[in-house]
C-alpha cells in the first residue's frame, strides 16, 4: 500500500489570528501550541501522517514537504532527508544516489526536540531560528509511532528551478527505492 501524503502550500488569502497564540489537541491526543501561522501546513502533514498509521496501518512512511525555507539557507538546492530510521534513511540515500538527485541527510535531535517543547502543551510548531528545517522535522516526528518507520524529504530548496519550475524532485529517488524495496534489497 501506498499512501501519499501532499499538503498544499498555497497562502489563503490576508486571512489573521485574532490570537497571538492557539492551543489545539490533535488526533493522537497532543496538545499543540500555535504561534507560526505560515508552518500551519505541519499541522496539516502531521494529521496525514497519524492518519496512514492509525486508519491505513501504514508501517513505513516517506513524506514530501516545503515546510519552512530553512533547509535552503543550509543546503541549498539538496534535499534535506530526515529519518527515525538508519536503515531505511540509508536506502533512500542509496536511491538518490543512484538516480543523480541531491539529497542530504540532517539530524532530529535532542536540541531540535527540546525546541518544540510547548510552555503550555505538550508542542508548539514555531521551533528554533537556527536549525528551522531540523525543527519543522522533529514537530513532525511527534505523530510517528514508535513502530513506524518514517523517511521526511524537505523540498523547499529542490522542488522548483532557477525559472519557479517545478522539478519533480525525489520522484526518481522514490521509485528506485519502491522498486529496491519490491525485489528485497
Amino acid at each position: 500500500m501506498i499512501v501519499l501524503i501532499i499538503v498544499s502550500n498555497r497562502q489563503y488569502g490576508e486571512w489573521k489570528p485574532l490570537f497571538l497564540m492557539m492551543l489545539v489537541t490533535v488526533q493522537n491526543g497532543k496538545r499543540l501550541e500555535i504561534f507560526s501561522l505560515p508552518h500551519r501546513r505541519s499541522i496539516d502533514t502531521c494529521r496525514c501522517l497519524w492518519f496512514a498509521q492509525t486508519k491505513e496501518g501504514a508501517s513505513r512512511i516517506i513524506d514530501f514537504a516545503t515546510l519552512t525555507g530553512a533547509v535552503i539557507v543550509a543546503i541549498g538546492k539538496y534535499t534535506g532527508v530526515f529519518s527515525n530510521s538508519k536503515s531505511m534513511v540509508n536506502q533512500f540515500l542509496q536511491a538518490a544516489e543512484q538516480t543523480n538527485e541531491l539529497a542530504w541527510e540532517l539530524p532530529i535531535g535532542p536540541f531540535f526536540k527540546k525546541a518544540i517543547q510547548g510552555k503550555v502543551a505538550d508542542i508548539d510548531n514555531a521551533g528554533t531560528r537556527s536549525g528551522g528545517a531540523s525543527a519543522a522535522a522533529a514537530f513532525l516526528e511527534e505523530f510517528i509511532e514508535p513502530k513506524t518507520k518514517w523517511v521526511h524529504c524537505d523540498i523547499a530548496g529542490s522542488a522548483t528551478d532557477s525559472d519557479n519550475f517545478g522539478t519533480g524532485a525525489m520522484v526518481r529517488t522514490t521509485i528506485q527505492f519502491l522498486r529496491s524495496n519490491e525485489k528485497g534489497q
